[in-house]
């Protein structure tokens, strides 16, 4: 294969035009557009922006690591989540917005001495968003261009799918011609744009840089409909599901704070409202599971869901514009009286649990649908699922780090409208990112009637309760399909089997065999498929008490943090209150790590064998750690009241909140995975969506009972354990009621496992 050939992409691509060059030509202009910008960077910021020389230094040295960091988390997505062509085109997209935001810079900048030539350092937020948006922008663009291109043309060396490897001569040559432009990009930018920039100005010369990117994007995308692309759905899928996660979470952390203080509600109404909204988001996924399998499939609900989403949150951010009139003096705001204030803010908390419904409810499901190659078998690998299931729940906590961090930082500092639009763009991107692969996507036939066989059963067990089960198996009848594996019903929950025993085989079935009224008489499949959903639910309802404990007390957390020492070692910077569940989710991951990597390989090699926990034994384990977990939350409460009674003025410091988010991130990592590695291998394929909701729903079973005990205590204790001012209540006891709890649920649980009997994994 000669380098004619590989230029022009004939032989090997078979495409009507040349692929590889246009692949080059975008990739060299990204860098001549970058590398313009790159040498009189410092100039522009010490003479333009009036920046000392060490600090502009240092703005230029985190942004070529940041530069040339996310290349590799860029590589990981593609690999994993997106494909190449995707994140290629989203990366060179944003650096073009990035370098647009920095021509912007040379119109709209600090005044300058015309005498002197010395700038003012920057006052305005619109001067110094423009300028470290361009930072970030291109930093992370270069996450997706640079990350891809040079695999992406080795991708287009491949005539077909079936072979991913080209030969060695073919990648010579394309290695050769791709550092070839980029060196001659980084030729003409070190001295021709650096000329244009010292002769003709900041403003002609970064424009410069601007067309030629501007080049760049339009190459790329010009041979969009000829490249090779190899498929990556199941990632895209996940990618989708954590910008959806990274809306929402990004709004709950904050929410009580903006009920409390933009709409004047009281505590415990604002805590209420939030528990029920949080009930309803982790319900709904649950009927959206069974309306996923039964009747409209994985992928219509998904996308309904996300949408209804993103409207939701449009209407949130809406009520940072119409909402109720505040005192600006004292801060405080009345109650809203317009019926537009409140249809906004209700609107929002039913759409985006609904939405959650639809995309919640099937995403996983959907993720590891694209792992068959075809609809003949709906069994992927274990290893495959592994990977899949790490992905993503490794994508999910990466989102929430992301929301209990960056977004309510964004809401803390520069407000409400702002901190809302981010969720708003965020859930946007995870729309257009579904939908993008849409044509791609595999798509299995949903199981008619799942819902109504399951009603079916009970319908028929209680008709047909007269029938006697006392015989020999052997003698009475079963119904069951030609080819079932299941003939015979197992004999727990044996009332049950009395839905598809056969009495009378004349009037019970048609001439085909089949059931002449299925709700007298099922199949023994429908009847083990109800078997299995009830027999999980004692251990499902163990869940409910851990859920209560680690992720429904998020917004006392955040009266507690906000009475509390944030200052940390940073002088006069402060952890926001609403981010401190941000060391719940890195205790998460750091767990999830030390288990994977350190603990089990560690444990295998001194035992000379493979060694796993059981799902039991980490269910358990994660119980047993969320009693300690709350009781050093209840302590931490007690302390802080008592040193704000005896110590006037002097506030405990907020990292006492850190054993409580260690200790529920192991509890989580313990619990959580292990709950849905249960569900979902003792549930029916035909419920798999079904399966990976439960938790879910235990969540929302959780902020019920939340929003119950809370009331219950309110009236109880008339008022005084939850008040307005929390050093006047007490909260401590409220979290010792809840160690109580936690204690009775392990036991509980023991005994759930024992009834349960042994487990398939």
């Amino acid at each position: 294969m000669d380098q004619e050939a590989l230029l022009v992409g004939r032989p090997i691509s078979k495409r009507s035009i040349p692929t590889i060059p246009f692949i080059l030509a975008s990739q060299a202009l990204e860098v001549l557009a970058y590398f313009g910008l790159v040498p009189n960077m410092i100039l522009f910021l010490t003479v333009e922006y009036g920046m000392g020389t060490a600090e502009a230094a240092n703005i230029i040295f985190l942004w070529s690591a940041a530069t040339n960091f996310f290349p590799l988390v860029g590589a990981f997505i593609a690999d994993s989540y997106t494909g190449r062509f995707p994140l290629i085109g989203f990366g060179s997209s944003i650096s073009l917005l990035g370098m647009i935001f920095l021509w912007l810079t040379t119109t709209i900048r600090p005044e300058c001495d015309k005498s002197t030539h010395v700038c003012q350092q920057p006052t305005s937020v619109l001067q110094l968003f423009l300028l470290y948006s361009f930072f970030a922008l291109t930093a992370i663009g270069a996450g997706g261009v640079r990350s891809s291109c040079l695999a992406f043309a080795a991708d287009q060396l491949q005539p077909n799918h079936t072979s991913r490897t080209a030969t060695s001569s073919a990648l010579e040559t394309l290695f050769n011609w791709y550092y070839f432009s980029v060196m001659l990009a980084c030729f003409l930018s070190q001295s021709l744009l650096v000329f244009v920039q010292t002769t003709y100005g900041w403003q002609i010369g970064f424009g410069v840089s601007v067309a030629a990117m501007v080049l760049s994007v339009a190459l790329f995308f010009a041979a969009s409909p000829y490249y090779v692309r190899f498929k990556c759905e199941s990632g895209l899928v996940a990618a989708s599901q954590a910008l959806e996660v990274l809306a929402y979470f990004g709004l709950v952390p904050n929410m009580i704070l903006f009920l409390t203080v933009e709409y004047g509600m009281g505590t415990a109404e604002a805590a209420n409202i939030i528990f029920l909204w949080s009930a309803a988001t982790n319900f709904f996924p649950l009927v959206g599971a069974f309306i996923a399998d039964s009747y409209t499939g994985r992928f219509p609900l998904i996308g309904f869901g996300s949408s209804i989403s993103l409207l939701g949150m449009i209407f949130l951010w809406l009520t940072t514009t119409i909402r109720p009139e505040c005192d600006k003096s004292t801060h405080v705001c009345q109650q809203p009286t317009s019926v537009l204030q409140l249809f906004l803010l209700y609107s929002f908390f039913a759409l985006t649990a609904i939405g959650a419904g639809g995309v919640r409810s099937s995403c996983l499901a959907f993720a590891a649908d694209q792992l068959q190659p075809n609809h003949t078998s709906r069994t992927a690998t274990s290893s495959a699922l592994e990977t899949l299931f790490n992905w993503y729940y490794f994508s999910v906590m990466l989102a929430c780090f992301l929301s209990q961090s960056l977004l309510v930082f964004v809401q803390t500092t520069y407000g409400w409208q702002i901190g809302f639009g981010v969720s708003v763009a965020a859930m946007v991107l995870s729309v257009a990112l579904f939908f993008a692969a849409s044509p791609y996507y595999v798509r299995f036939k949903c199981e008619s009637g799942l819902v109504a066989g399951l009603f079916q059963v009970l319908v028929a067990a209680y008709r047909n309760r007269h029938v006697d089960l006392s015989s020999e198996e052997h003698i009475i009848s079963y119904h069951h399909e030609r080819g079932s594996s299941f003939l015979i019903p197992s004999q727990k929950l044996r009332y049950l089997n009395k839905a598809c025993v056969i009495s009378n085989p004349k009037q019970d079935l048609t001439l085909t065999g089949n059931s002449s009224n299925p709700w007298q008489l099922c199949r023994v499949q429908q009847v083990e498929d109800l078997k299995s959903l009830i027999n999980v639910l004692p251990i499902w309802s163990t869940g409910i008490i851990l859920s209560l404990v680690t992720g429904c007390q998020v917004s006392f957390i955040v009266l507690q943090a906000k009475a509390m020492d944030r200052r940390t070692f940073i002088q006069g910077f402060q952890i926001p209150s609403g981010s401190y569940g941000i060391f719940l989710v890195i205790s998460f991951v750091l767990f999830l790590v030390l288990y994977d990597l350190v603990i089990v390989p560690l444990i295998s090699w001194i035992q000379s064998e493979p060694f796993r926990l059981g799902v039991m034994v980490r269910m358990g384990a994660g119980y047993a750690v969320s009693v300690l977990c709350i009781s050093t939350l209840a302590a931490v409460e007690h302390a802080r009241k008592q040193t704000s009674r005896d110590e006037r003025g002097t506030m405990l410091s907020a990292m006492w909140l850190l054993p409580y988010m260690i200790l529920g991130g192991i509890s989580e990592a313990l619990n959580a995975i292990a709950q849905n590695e249960f569900f979902y291998s003792e549930l029916p394929k035909s419920m798999s969506s079904v399966a990976t909701t439960l938790s879910g729903l235990g969540m929302s079973a959780a902020s019920l009972l939340s929003s119950w005990i809370i009331t219950i205590v309110d009236i109880a204790t008339y008022g005084s354990w939850i008040t307005e001012n929390i050093d006047e209540g007490h909260l401590d006891y409220y979290y010792w009621l809840l160690v109580g709890l936690s204690v009775l649920n392990v036991f509980n649980f023991v005994w759930c496992t024992k009834s349960y009997g042994k487990c398939n994994i």
